[in-house]
């Protein structure tokens, strides 16, 4: 409730240009109830976000026996490489699950086969010298290669729209070859060489 409280102020000699807000009984009642209640649970808080969905598929619990022949498939690895979502993938296909990393990496058996496999797999890779070229280093090279390439593509094709752009600029401001060929003329910032 508002009340205009600037008569009572100038008889007792202070003026104001602002109103005062002067609660009322029934307003002062409901804020010492308030405040005798205390903050409720959860008061403050965010919303809790809306829940994800559920991920497709059969859930399987793994036990034991699961435990210990996903063990052998990464003890038995084939490829010189090993991560975990090769790890994942054949574990799933081989008991038709749908297990993520964190509830294989769980179980410490799991964990502990696949750091010694990757341990394994380390120190057998041969490291590629000058004249000893092997195709898995190559085919790096080729991957590497092929990828700057597509980034160089990218970048051409930018500048290449750039320069259409400013040679239609340059059109329109009647700028000739010889003008935009001049030598870039060095800022002079009012500095002295002495």
């Amino acid at each position: 409730m508002l009340r205009n409280v600037s008569s009572e102020c100038l008889e007792a000699g202070l003026e104001s240009a602002y109103a005062v807000i002067v609660p009322s009984a029934k307003e002062m009642m409901a804020k010492r109830i308030l405040t005798k209640l205390g903050k409720a649970p959860g008061a403050g808080r965010m919303p809790p976000e809306p829940r994800r969905k559920a991920r497709s598929g059969k859930r399987i619990r793994i036990d034991r026996r699961m435990v210990n022949r996903v063990r052998e498939i990464i003890e038995d690895w084939p490829g010189t490489r090993i991560d975990w979502v090769d790890v994942v993938a054949a574990a799933n296909r081989e008991f038709k699950a749908n297990w993520t990393r964190q509830s294989l990496a769980f179980h410490d058996k799991i964990q502990k086969a696949f750091r010694e496999k990757k341990k394994d797999l380390a120190k057998a890779k041969p490291t590629p010298r000058s004249g000893d070229l092997t195709v898995e280093h190559l085919e790096h090279q080729v991957r590497h290669l092929t990828d700057e390439n597509l980034q160089l593509r990218v970048k051409l094709a930018t500048i290449e729209t750039r320069m259409a752009r400013w040679r239609q600029n340059a059109f329109l401001h009647h700028l000739t070859i010889e003008q935009l060929d001049e030598e870039m003329q060095e800022n002079d910032r009012g500095r002295s060489d002495h």
